[in-house]
């Protein structure tokens, strides 16, 4: 990720849909461990939600290429808008909730194409509102 930084806290800039964000959650396994993971998310949550709500509806990014042809993802290409140094793959089966305040460390860019536009928004409706049906393989 690139260096171009501005924080939530500290400027109280204000956030909007396609951004891209880095965050940091702490992840809770069953045996009782806690780690902190540190990524990139898009936020995909409405812009009225995104502007007015103290916590943000955002899908992760991971710079591992790998099922890149699985309906939930794409691939978002590292650009200076974007301010990812690689071409990173949106998760779009897994949708969190970011506290703006305290997980949110800083805004690095925004998804400008409108290809990647589209497919976030197909996704977005594929996976919340019960979009295409995909075939599982199972009966």
């Amino acid at each position: 990720m690139k260096e171009r930084r501005m924080t939530y806290m500290d400027n109280k800039i204000k956030l909007h849909r396609f951004d891209i964000v880095v965050a940091e959650i702490t992840i809770q396994s069953e045996s009782g461990h806690r780690q902190n993971k540190k990524r990139p998310y898009v936020i995909v949550g409405n812009e009225f939600g995104t502007l007015n709500s103290p916590v943000v509806i955002a899908m992760p990014l991971t710079h591992v290429l790998k099922k890149v042809n699985f309906p939930l993802h794409c691939v978002v290409k590292s650009a200076d808008e974007t301010g990812l140094s690689c071409d990173s793959m949106l998760l779009g089966e897994q949708l969190f909730t970011l506290d703006k305040t305290c997980e949110i460390i800083c805004k690095i860019g925004s998804v400008t194409d409108e290809k990647e536009r589209n497919r976030i928004n197909q996704i977005c409706y594929d996976t919340m509102l019960m979009g295409t049906n995909f075939a599982t393989g199972g009966a």
